[in-house]
């Protein structure tokens, strides 16, 4: 038996105290990577539903509450005729709702006893609102304090303290989720004036432009070929109208139905592409997402052509059992029919065979129906007790098209005005139909006759 000497004893010792500490190692590096794996799947369901919140192309909200838009118009005078305007431009869509929130001489630099920024805060409580329409600033054109000190209108103070307060507005609305409208100032008359809104459009601009807030220049659009101030222009209905009153600032009410119509064009282009992206079943709570399911069910082509199929199916019986009604009536004995079948003799010498030839003339059979549809027809008198004028009647029956006859008003000249006779004894009857050879009467155009040879030589005596 050989027996291990110490060096080989350290040095399995040694290799096995390798192996275990490479063991631990890798079950430490296995624990790692499976945290790791862990962390990665949590990260990524939480990039999916960020993901999911910001796939959203529309501006405004996909799913209002309700079914309904509720639109907010909130800021000074302006506003208030603004949502005179945008009342009459949306007055055919059901599904938007206005809330009209304005403050006479409102403005963002109020001092703070009469802070318009705070109205807003409490207007915002009331209820959810979807959108927002937002017109302020004529009553900004004034000087504002910063830090003490006074600074007139456009200097760099001024502009940066007004681009907070447009912020502070904003965010009040952005953490509401409100798609947000910002309707600039309008051109008006006074020089003075319209240069400060000019520049408070400006600022506006540039400040609802780094919000992502929708941003509405109307200037142009009341001024004329010049780019001047101008009372009178195009209305809605394109017709030249009185847009602008004598003071030069506001609106008439044909104004603010045209600024109203023109600002509702921007909301109703995103409310159509939040529709277009409502289809799509993607978003929504578990309510919205059974909505498009069934949707989708009734939008289904397959679906959509069997419930036609049907539709036609159920037509084509209908039109089955008229036709089998009235082909019943047609079936029926026509007591009115006496006539037999009419024939004609041709002489042997126009036969062309030396002897006369005798031909029957075959009647086709008339229904009853077309009988008792005549007998309606002649029985209708107009106002005055005389019958109607000719009427024709071509009624399908059965396979067949049914004979258009004719009912002529006054056929027989009697005293008595309801005097009827039968259809069989009619002349365009016994003519058309049983292709009788009616007797002309004489003197009449269709009456010819020979004139005998006597009243001939009679009358070349006379000459």
């Amino acid at each position: 038996m050989e027996f291990e000497t110490e060096m080989q004893i350290r040095r399995r010792l040694r290799v096995k105290k390798i192996s275990m500490t490479m063991k631990f190692h890798h079950m430490i590096l296995m624990g790692i990577l499976c945290l790791g794996a862990i962390a990665a799947t949590f990260v990524s369901t939480i990039s999916k539903l960020h993901a999911a919140e910001s796939v959203s192309t529309s501006y405004v909200n996909p799913f209002p509450a309700g079914g309904t838009y509720k639109i907010l118009i909130i800021g000074d005078n302006y506003a208030d005729g603004l949502s005179l305007g945008l009342r009459s431009a949306t007055v055919i869509n059901k599904k938007v709702s206005l809330f009209r929130e304005v403050s006479y001489g409102a403005s963002l630099l109020q001092k703070k006893r009469s802070n318009w920024l705070k109205k807003v805060d409490t207007i915002l409580q009331k209820r959810v609102y979807d959108i927002a329409v937002v017109m302020v600033g004529y009553g900004d054109r004034r000087s504002v304090k910063v830090k003490g000190k006074w600074h007139n209108m456009d200097t760099p103070e001024w502009r940066t303290e007004y681009r907070k307060k447009i912020t502070a507005l904003l965010r009040k609305l952005a953490v509401k989720k409100i798609a947000t409208y910002w309707v600039g100032m309008p051109l008006v008359r006074g020089r003075k004036t319209a240069a400060g809104l000019k520049i408070i459009n400006e600022v506006a601009r540039s400040q609802t432009g780094s919000a992502r807030v929708k941003f509405i220049d109307n200037w142009l659009h009341f001024a004329n070929e010049d780019g001047q101030y101008t009372q009178y222009g195009p209305d809605v209905n394109g017709k030249i109208r009185l847009l602008r009153p004598k003071d030069g600032l506001f609106f008439t009410r044909a104004g603010y139905e045209k600024l109203g119509h023109f600002v509702y064009r921007f909301i109703q282009k995103d409310l159509r592409e939040a529709k277009a992206e409502r289809n799509i079943p993607l978003f929504g709570d578990n309510s919205e997402q059974d909505y498009l399911l069934q949707r989708h069910a009734l939008d289904d082509p397959k679906k959509r052509r069997r419930r036609a199929a049907l539709k036609a199916r159920n037509q084509g019986k209908e039109l089955k059992n008229k036709i089998k009604q009235l082909s019943g009536v047609g079936l029926q004995r026509n007591k009115y029919d006496t006539a037999k079948h009419s024939s004609i003799t041709i002489d042997a010498d126009k036969s062309g065979t030396g002897k006369a030839i005798t031909m029957q003339i075959v009647r086709p059979a008339i229904p009853a129906a077309a009988f008792s549809i005549s007998r309606r027809s002649s029985n209708s008198s107009s106002s005055d007790g005389d019958v109607n004028g000719a009427e024709v009647l071509n009624e399908v029956i059965g396979n067949t098209i049914g004979l258009s006859l004719s009912s002529v008003s006054q056929q027989l000249q009697s005293n008595k005005s309801n005097r009827r006779i039968p259809l069989t004894q009619t002349p365009y009857y016994k003519l058309l139909v049983r292709g009788d050879a009616l007797q002309s009467k004489s003197g009449r155009a269709d009456h010819f006759s020979w004139i005998p040879e006597a009243s001939v030589s009679n009358a070349s005596d006379k000459k």
